[in-house]
């Protein structure tokens, strides 16, 4: 029956709901409403919630142990919609939508969130918080209007597949040492897609327009980091920045339609290969600001990327290397290259300045 229950009409919440039940309404407009220091359902069994709306809770459901399944809910204006902790395990599906300025779900311990085919809407950062050793699943989500959606540490694992995020932060901040993987991910009008501290990142299929800083981002204690098929636009300050561990970008097309200071590769502490790639737009296609300088295509593996069209389609920067970027195609006729835009196996030294390149003195790029 539709209705709203709340303290007003004599609920008191905190409740305990035991093994083998299922909460469920029987029509629409089923409101369950708390207050901040209620928690409306705590489970350690098995335990399902159907086509119910739980809202101004300080926790809507807790388990620490058992499985948790939410059908069809609305979790709205909750300080923390899910806390899982220990070894609960819990799916949230059919069309569910959190709502609201609170956490969607906080999780602890060994617990794993399968979140699939629903919205997040409206929200402060992070929606999502991942710590310990637990595991979430995020498929199929519209997310719009959110700060940072996810935020992990410890060993934490987080999957991103399938889902589309717009107007918000950064879609993954991860800290974790576990495994950040992002799979057909469109992000849209918002910071990055990813700003990864630490760990291990499968990225594939991913589609970045508009973004505030970079489409992807590593720091100094990163480990590795695959960006496949990958397709990143104008980004305000660039496409791909690797501050430490190894970026391996292969199939990707990076673009930027203003180029002013922005950079489609940088290049500044990490180790960067790039292969079958195109990089077209930007102040500078590839930055190499550091001792450890990007591999563009190897004497036994060519690069087969198209990087042409920048200011500067590779700039050198920082302390001088060597910079090995064979069977590239660059703007043609230009220090060098052929009316093709490649060039013959050689190597240059620097100083040199142009469009093709950019070298210090004691640089080396070998073509």
């Amino acid at each position: 029956m539709a209705g709203t229950f709340a303290p007003a009409s004599g609920e008191t919440w905190d409740y305990e709901v035991p093994d083998g039940l299922t909460i469920k309404a029987n029509g629409v407009g089923v409101v369950l409403e708390g207050t901040p220091s209620n928690t409306a359902f705590v489970s350690n069994g098995t335990v399902s919630y159907e086509y119910v709306t739980m809202r101004n809770f300080g926790v809507a459901l807790s388990a620490a142990a058992g499985t948790v399944s939410a059908v069809g809910v609305a979790l709205d204006s909750n300080a923390t919609s899910i806390h899982l902790s220990g070894t609960a395990v819990a799916s949230v599906s059919g069309f569910s939508t959190f709502l609201g300025t609170g956490s969607a779900a906080v999780l602890d311990g060994s617990c794993v969130l399968s979140v699939d085919t629903g919205s997040v809407q409206v929200g402060a950062s992070p929606k999502f918080l991942a710590n310990d050793s637990s595991s979430l699943l995020l498929a199929g989500l519209a997310v719009t209007g959110v700060g940072d959606v996810v935020y992990s540490y410890g060993a934490a694992t987080v999957s991103i597949t399938n889902t589309t995020v717009s107007g918000g932060g950064a879609v993954a901040s991860h800290s974790s040492t576990g495994l950040l993987t992002l799979d057909t991910l469109t992000v849209v009008d918002s910071y990055s897609a990813a700003d990864i501290f630490s760990g291990d990142a499968l990225i594939t299929n991913l589609s970045v327009s508009n973004c505030g800083e970079y489409g992807v981002s590593t720091s100094a204690a990163a480990g590795s980091i695959s960006v496949v098929g990958a397709t990143i636009q104008n980004c305000q300050i660039g496409a791909l920045r690797s501050d430490g561990g190894t970026m391996n970008v292969s199939a990707s097309y990076l673009t930027n339609a203003s180029p002013g200071n922005t950079t489609g590769v940088s290049a500044h502490g990490g180790a960067v290969k790039v292969r079958n790639t195109t990089i077209r737009g930007y102040g500078r296609g590839v930055l190499a600001d550091s001792a450890t300088k990007p591999d563009l295509g190897s004497v036994s593996e060519y690069g087969q990327n198209t990087i042409m069209d920048n200011q500067v389609n590779f700039y050198s920067s920082g302390t001088p290397g060597i910079t090995i970027a064979r069977g590239n195609t660059w703007n043609a006729s230009v220090q060098g290259a052929d009316a093709q835009g490649h060039y013959a196996t050689l190597t240059v030294g620097g100083p040199a300045s142009g469009a093709n390149y950019v070298l210090m003195a004691g640089d080396q790029l070998h073509f």
